[in-house]
């Protein structure tokens, strides 16, 4: 018996648009705890070296291969790295972990706010300051 149903590699890409003043990154494939703490930690690392301080992350494309509580431990980290931070995800409506994210985000104070496309996300970052 074979596994026909294979996780895509988890890959993402960042993009700096220093004259609109903000970072696109977009994840897909099957993304493991330590995969989203690494994208992470790379893209505080772009943004501050860019002196930036807005992000859009599509998600669409991601699969967060861990539980709910590894989920909480990750955004403890998010958190720290990018607590002054407005962060625009783009996300699919079935994806039952962005309502965890976004219920974190909200306790905590944290600018993290979904959308089910970039348009959308991309309207609401460019009018917080």
């Amino acid at each position: 018996m074979s596994n026909t149903s294979q996780k895509k590699a988890f890959s993402y890409s960042v993009d700096i648009y220093h004259n609109l003043g903000y970072i696109l990154v977009v994840a897909q494939g099957c993304g493991s705890k330590s995969d989203i703490k690494n994208m992470y930690q790379t893209i505080g690392k772009a943004a501050k070296i860019a002196k930036i301080d807005k992000l859009i992350l599509n998600g669409t494309q991601l699969t967060l291969d861990y539980s709910g509580s590894d989920v909480i431990k990750v955004l403890k980290m998010i958190a720290r790295l990018f607590n002054h931070f407005y962060i625009a995800r783009v996300i699919t409506p079935a994806d039952f972990k962005s309502d965890l994210i976004d219920v974190f985000a909200q306790r905590h104070a944290l600018n993290i706010k979904s959308f089910f496309n970039e348009h959308d996300a991309y309207e609401w970052l460019i009018t917080q300051s």
